[in-house]
């Protein structure tokens, strides 16, 4: 692999943490003010980047370790912040147990 390890991964969940944070926050009050919608748009211009080497993602989580497997859910639960601390774990555990799923099936498929 060249280049920085799980650049494009990282950089895909690096947004969809960011976003799902401002829009988590934006609706506590269930609405999106000015201020929360400029934030959101702000963010929203970093999407063609977030997803400009999607194809390459498959690729890097072939042989996805588990310290890179850590890495990446460290980076989500680090980026990722709501206003009920519940939910955030919830989801924070969510997207663990995904990682983990990933790797066991790329695991049992290398097994042949």
């Amino acid at each position: 692999m060249n280049g920085q390890p799980l650049k494009e991964t990282r950089e895909l969940i690096g947004f969809v943490a960011i976003m799902a944070s401002l829009i988590g926050k934006a609706m506590r009050d269930g609405k999106i003010d000015a201020v929360e919608m400029g934030a959101i748009l702000s963010a929203l211009v970093k999407l063609p980047e977030a997803l400009a080497g999607i194809g390459k993602i498959p690729s890097e989580m072939k042989d996805l370790t588990a310290e890179q497997q850590r890495m990446l859910e460290e980076s989500f639960r680090a980026t990722f912040d709501l206003p009920d601390d519940v939910v955030e774990e919830a989801i924070e555990e969510g997207v663990a147990a995904a990682f983990h799923l990933f790797r066991l099936v790329t695991l049992l498929q290398r097994r042949g």
